[in-house]
């Protein structure tokens, strides 16, 4: 079973893919620790799209490419617009992910997942 790209799908993944893709990357690592029993992992970096496992001399064991989240940013949330997936919008003081698409109509926190609360500090004016 291979890792699923967002990108190769078309499509947002489901939490079971997610979950999988973890999982894939998880039983990968145990196999670099059974193989090289002699180097251990030391560091796992995100360098943009790729996970690299550098062992304690600093020396890459392993690199793998991964899906990355992409946001649709798309400004105040609006009622006639309808919303998918990873859109990312503001309403109320408030930065929100959609976390399941939906049709026009009264704004529902069900459909939406905090990213994060504005206060006067952090606000800026344009």
């Amino acid at each position: 079973m291979s890792i699923i790209y967002r990108q190769e799908k078309g499509a947002p993944l489901t939490a079971q893919e997610v979950d999988d893709n973890f999982r894939q990357l998880d039983e990968r690592v145990r196999t670099l620790e059974r193989h090289y029993p002699d180097r251990k992992i030391h560091q796992i970096k995100l360098e943009g799209d790729v996970i690299v496992i550098y062992d304690s001399a600093g020396e890459v064991m392993s690199s793998a490419k991964v899906p990355l989240l992409t946001l649709n940013p798309r400004g105040e949330w609006q009622p006639h617009e309808a919303y998918a997936r990873n859109d990312l919008i503001t309403h109320q003081d408030v930065a929100y992910i959609c976390s399941r698409s939906h049709k026009p109509g009264a704004f529902n926190p069900e459909h939406w997942q905090v990213l994060m609360k504005f206060n006067q500090e952090n606000k800026h004016e344009n």
